[in-house]
């Protein structure tokens, strides 16, 4: 599983699918638990993404079903449920995995808009002058309106719904945020400038906090060099 997150999409569908077919029933089950227990940090929306390149419909209902209290990839299961047109169970869906799969759905959005945005602008424009292709893209208008939805059903609206998406996962959301920094609406404009100074605070102080806990930690040790001197006076 670990592996598979950095593979081209077709090795991963095609290795993943192996793994199942030979596993059978037991094996979706091992599968969808092992991603619901993936660890928070710079690699989970990565490992949650390989759910897009499972054939869903070969999954046993109640596999998805029991996915439905994971307070990470709860609301993947509801949608994947829907999606086969099966009942979901939408009161058992706790909020931070409803935030979660929103967080990735505005990330495939977000990134599906750039795309289009890189090529649609012509390479040559910057020579001929008609400045065509010098024109800053457009705001993420796919984005916005799918955030407007997805906040008109959000407990406390988009400033709460911004807030969430901070906090369903920290490393994958700021550039959601960055896009929302610029919405129509100021006030989730303004929550989302908030929320990923916020992040990038954090971030930065990452490193510096590994290090500070490291230096906290080896306090009190006996030190070799040190030791082996005193040693040495002895003798």
């Amino acid at each position: 599983m670990a592996a598979a997150q950095w593979w081209p999409s077709g090795a991963a569908r095609k290795t993943l699918g192996d793994w199942l077919s030979g596993h059978g029933a037991d094996g979706w089950s091992e599968l969808l638990a092992a991603l619901a227990d993936t660890p928070a940090g710079p690699d989970a929306a990565r490992r949650r993404a390989l759910l897009g390149l499972l054939d869903a419909a070969a999954a046993p209902v109640p596999a998805w079903e029991t996915l439905l209290d994971d307070p990470v990839l709860g609301e993947h299961a509801a949608h994947t449920l829907r999606a086969l047109g099966h009942r979901a169970d939408s009161t058992r869906v706790p909020e931070a995995a409803r935030a979660t799969y929103l967080a990735d759905r505005f990330e495939e959005i977000r990134l599906a808009a750039a795309l289009t945005r890189r090529m649609a602008v012509r390479p040559d424009a910057a020579d001929d002058g008609d400045g065509e292709g010098a024109q800053p893209p457009e705001r993420n208008a796919a984005l916005y309106a799918a955030f407007d939805e997805a906040a008109a059903e959000w407990p406390g609206g988009g400033q709460a719904l911004v807030a969430a998406l901070a906090v369903a996962d920290p490393y994958a959301t700021p550039p959601v945020l960055e896009e929302l920094s610029g919405h129509h609406n100021a006030t989730v404009a303004e929550a989302a400038r908030r929320a990923l100074r916020a992040l990038r605070a954090e971030a930065h102080a990452r490193p510096t906090r590994r290090a500070k806990d490291a230096k906290t930690a080896s306090r009190g040790r006996p030190q070799a060099g040190k030791r082996s001197k005193k040693q040495r006076k002895r003798h």
